[in-house]
């Protein structure tokens, strides 16, 4: 029997496939998100961090009905902002203009 080596890009592939039948898991195209935080490949995009930014409106946006100082509305504002995972901001390093 004559063997051909396969090359290493269809190795993968077939491992990649072994793998996805064996274990169950789905194969996804990036960019995912995984554990909150963007996957991707290439150059960072602002539109890769909506879902983060979105959190960070969703929580602010329910203050508007409390009367709350200048000040009361700030030290909220820092609380909340430091209970959600900031360490992804530092971490994933975004674009200035998500920040």
């Amino acid at each position: 029997m004559l063997r051909v080596p396969l090359s290493p890009g269809k190795k993968a592939i077939l491992i990649a496939q072994r793998i996805k039948s064996i274990t169950g898991f789905s194969m996804k195209a990036l960019p995912i998100t995984y554990l909150e935080a963007p996957l991707y490949k290439g150059n960072k995009r602002k539109s890769l961090y909506e879902n983060l930014i979105d959190k960070v409106r969703t929580k602010i946006s329910g203050w508007e009905h409390c009367h709350l100082s200048y000040g009361g509305r700030l030290q909220l504002i820092k609380t909340v902002l430091s209970s959600m995972p900031i360490y992804l901001l530092q971490v994933l390093n975004p674009p200035v203009s998500t920040i």
